[in-house]
């Protein structure tokens, strides 16, 4: 994820804004990498902080949790206020907010790298949901093979 972060945002680290979830795994290493890189990153959370660790990050272990409160702690968090309807999937919700935030810069400078298996498995709000919603807006997409990794 290191190279392919370091190709989107080239010479010009501030310039960039990256946008994520605060889950175990690809989302806490993409805000690391970003930490790391000098990039201004914001996480997007779909529930309030302890509800989203409990569903998201903490049946990872100690270690996992300790970086999301990390994160919590140094970047922007924004918290999904918004239920269009109670039954609506809180993920899918949360993808598409990203969306409207990252669209906003416009969708030529928008570039969605996504860490995947290539399974459909996940279902509205998951990672293939973000694929297919990057395409249908003509966003750039970029995709980690999570098998390759």
């Amino acid at each position: 994820m290191r190279i392919q972060l370091k190709g989107i945002i080239g010479s010009h680290p501030s310039s960039c804004i990256g946008i994520a979830g605060g889950a175990a795994g690809g989302d806490i290493i993409f805000h690391e990498i970003l930490i790391e890189f000098g990039v201004s990153s914001q996480l997007y959370l779909a529930c309030p902080k302890e509800a989203y660790k409990e569903k998201s990050v903490s049946y990872a272990g100690d270690n996992w949790i300790k970086r999301f409160d990390n994160l919590t702690q140094v970047l922007p968090v924004h918290i999904l206020d918004r239920i269009d309807n109670e039954s609506d999937n809180i993920w899918e919700q949360t993808n598409q907010w990203m969306f409207e935030e990252a669209s906003k810069a416009g969708k030529s400078n928008f570039t969605l790298l996504a860490l995947w298996d290539g399974k459909t498995g996940d279902g509205k709000g998951g990672t293939s949901h973000m694929i297919s919603i990057a395409k249908e807006i003509g966003a750039k997409v970029k995709i980690i093979d999570i098998k390759q990794v």
